[in-house]
């Protein structure tokens, strides 16, 4: 899942502010799957998104966290992009070790573009209305979400996870909710609710920039990616020869978000 626009090429290493996220009322009810969403082009997945995910899974007791590669994302069109045999290949190695997390590749065999609402729809109808989605975004995707597909029918589908930069904490995420869902309020701190439609919830976190371009530019000059990715992932790398060319390196990678 990826957004139409393109977006800033850093995916941010994240860890929890210590007052940010700790009072988000989250009501537990066992029968119905809590399941987290987290797309991207994964070109290659890296420590930075399992960080995310170890941050929010806990938090907001998530009982299992589907990675979902983008076939086609929207927002590279004329970019090169590794084949998605391959970037599903290391998002199975990289979960391989942590048993609720699975890979997701329904975006493989479905045709067009790869847009957020389509695949949330699929997600939907394959999981019934039981299940509860928490999709799980960056702050500067969630300020730019009404140039997405058919935007306004997110929160029909699941709940929004605004990954939350202290810098644009508080008044500013306020604000955008205002503008954007103007039928929601903030109820506890960091959680927005509406009448109907999931919830929005806020996730503060200090960032540590982590990017998918430094990896792959690192790879074409020969530097070592071992802090950055699993060393099945890197393996993997070496082994096919991935991110050699010039023209591996140019394309963007940004934090789950699909538009």
């Amino acid at each position: 899942m990826v957004r139409d626009r393109s977006g800033a090429d850093v995916l941010f290493f994240l860890c929890v502010s210590a007052n940010s996220v700790r009072d988000l009322p989250v009501k537990r009810k066992r029968q119905e799957p809590r399941i987290g969403l987290l797309g991207g082009t994964f070109d290659p997945v890296h420590l930075g998104h399992l960080a995310v995910v170890e941050t929010v899974l806990p938090r907001l007791q998530l009982d299992r966290m589907l990675f979902i590669p983008a076939a086609r994302p929207p927002h590279k069109t004329g970019f090169s992009i590794t084949s998605f045999s391959e970037r599903a290949a290391m998002l199975k190695l990289a979960l391989a070790s942590f048993p609720c997390y699975e890979l997701c590749p329904l975006e493989e065999d479905r045709p067009g573009l790869s847009f957020s609402i389509d695949t949330l729809r699929e997600l939907r109808q394959r999981f019934g209305r039981k299940a509860r989605f928490f999709f799980i975004i960056g702050f500067d995707a969630f300020a730019e979400i009404n140039s997405w597909k058919e935007w306004e029918h997110l929160l029909d589908l699941t709940a929004i996870v605004v990954i939350n930069r202290p810098s644009h904490d508080g008044g500013n995420m306020a604000e955008l909710v205002s503008r954007l869902f103007p039928g929601y309020r903030e109820g506890a701190a960091g959680v927005w609710s509406a009448e109907t439609g999931e919830n929005i919830y806020s996730l503060s976190m200090e960032p540590v920039s982590i990017s998918s371009t430094e990896i792959r530019r690192r790879v074409q000059a020969g530097e070592s990616v071992a802090s950055l990715v699993s060393a099945d992932v890197e393996q993997y790398i070496r082994d096919h020869a991935l991110y050699l060319s010039e023209a591996s390196t140019s394309s963007k990678s940004s934090l789950s978000t699909k538009a």
